[in-house]
């Protein structure tokens, strides 16, 4: 039993100076003022990175704001002279929708008879594209339905001058 008494108090001493040294160690690192300096330096500098980043975050969002009103107003203008130019070749040209009247929302000039220039057909997919109907009278146009009326306009200027 003796043996057993000596075991736990060197084992009591042993965690005391344990502790003790603990202590001392966290004490004399905590009233390190180099080390307090440099935490200091360190947080200054993330703040400041931060608050720069943060001043180019909204400084480039309003950059974008205004490139994106730039493009609908660039876009609205583009709709407008494609309206124009849609129903200024309906007038020259006898174009036909599949089951529609207008093309894009762009009203067409009415013809009479079975004979036309374009004829233009809509599908889900794809690309524009255009061939010419067999006996070479009329243009037949495959347009995606997600076409925009500025881009259908582009492509028909394009194709004519060629």
């Amino acid at each position: 039993m003796l043996m057993d008494l000596r075991y736990h108090a060197a084992s009591l001493i042993a965690v005391f100076l344990a502790l003790a040294l603990g202590l001392i160690i966290g004490g004399s690192l905590a009233s390190d003022q180099n080390l307090v300096l440099y935490q200091e330096n360190l947080i200054s500098r993330l703040e400041a990175e931060n608050k720069a980043l943060r001043n180019k975050q909204a400084s480039d969002e309003a950059s974008l704001l205004a490139l994106r009103q730039e493009k609908t107003k660039m876009e609205s203008n583009l709709n407008n002279l494609a309206a124009a130019y849609i129903t200024q070749l309906s007038k020259e040209k006898r174009i036909k929708v599949d089951g529609s009247d207008a093309l894009l929302g762009v009203p067409l000039a009415s013809f009479e008879g079975q004979d036309y220039d374009y004829y233009f057909t809509f599908r889900d997919g794809g690309e524009l594209s255009q061939k010419a109907i067999a006996d070479g009278s009329a243009t037949f146009v495959e347009v995606p339905k997600s076409i925009k009326l500025w881009e259908l306009a582009l492509y028909l200027v394009s194709t004519q001058s060629e």
